[in-house]
């Protein structure tokens, strides 16, 4: 018969290695997307000398931006989903009940709320944009 510290159906080892990988391909997927928008989204150096050379400039732009965002978008939900496989599985209470173990687990918890939080409001900032960017009600 299992004690109360151990659980009747044994925690399958993937949950903590799904919240780290979420959160390691969210992260790369950010970094990608603000790259993408940096390298292909800015004025072309030549711009500044040759303003004529600049005719494919705005759609060029349009299309990193669509690009970054997309990837953004794709990156937030992994940051998101990482920090929320954690927050609801991976989160326990210490088996130890020392003060100081618990203390860490509950600011974990508050790191991952706020991870969660942010990534919405992010991806919610993003359709915003794209409604006033593209003038829809």
């Amino acid at each position: 018969m299992p004690t109360a510290a151990q659980p009747l159906v044994p925690r399958a080892a993937i949950i903590p290695l799904l919240a780290l990988w979420g959160r390691i391909i969210g992260f790369v997927l950010l970094f990608v997307g603000t790259l993408i928008a940096v390298a292909w989204g800015n004025i072309p150096g030549g711009c500044l000398t040759t303003p004529s050379s600049c005719t494919g400039f705005p759609a060029a732009d349009a299309n990193a931006i669509l690009a970054a965002q997309v990837i953004w978008t794709i990156g937030l939900f992994f940051l998101g989903g990482g920090a929320g496989i954690k927050l609801h599985w991976g989160l326990q209470n210490p088996a130890s009940g020392r003060p100081e173990d618990v203390r860490w687990v509950v600011a974990d918890r508050w790191v991952n709320v706020v991870l969660v939080v942010l990534s919405i409001w992010l991806m919610f900032s993003l359709l915003m944009n794209i409604r006033l960017i593209t003038g829809l009600p």
